[in-house]
């Protein structure tokens, strides 16, 4: 089918009396009643929790390139709608806490070549997003948004290619944004 204006790709067209629904409209109007699209600068949810992954000199957080980070289980979140999530850097949140003790947080040139995998109950890898696009003073202060409802967050995690200058004194914050099933 060829297209000869925008409204008839991106609305109803009248086309010689006859109405013609467009391609995108359906699919923008199927995932908005989703929440899967926003406007720019629209909440994502009103629901958000803070996850903080602290390194170690030592075992499973201990500092390595390449290896994979797993998340803590979390109920909340695996049995949720994630809307976004945002990467926290040094001048968002310079310190946080964890089980481990006090953490500083790593600047966006150290997250540069890290990559969040959400993976679903299978382990399956349903999505991987660079780092650098969730953090929201690298994208402008627009948030990443997404929209995952199958996914586990225990079985997600997350790799540094890269860890040069991260020690077992830094760690992550992550901020989800999650609306109920």
């Amino acid at each position: 089918m060829k297209y000869t204006s925008n409204q008839q790709i991106f609305g109803n067209a009248d086309t010689g009396g006859n109405t013609r629904q467009g391609i995108v409209s359906p699919l923008m109007a199927h995932m908005t009643s989703r929440s899967m699209v926003a406007q720019v600068g629209d909440v994502r949810s009103a629901m958000t929790k803070s996850v903080y992954y602290g390194f170690t000199s030592a075992g499973v957080s201990s500092v390595a390139s390449g290896k994979r980070y797993y998340f803590a289980p979390d109920q909340t979140l695996d049995n949720s709608i994630i809307t976004g999530i945002e990467v926290l850097v040094n001048t968002t949140l310079s310190r946080f806490i964890t089980s481990g003790g006090q953490r500083d947080t790593l600047t966006l040139a150290q997250q540069a070549s890290a990559t969040l995998y959400l993976c679903d109950k299978d382990n399956t890898v349903i999505s991987s997003v660079p780092f650098t696009s969730m953090v929201l003073s690298a994208q402008g202060g627009r948030p990443a948004m997404m929209y995952s409802d199958n996914h586990s967050w225990m079985a997600s995690f997350f790799v540094f290619e890269n860890m040069a200058g991260i020690t077992s004194n830094n760690g992550i914050g992550i901020r989800v944004s999650y609306q109920p099933k």
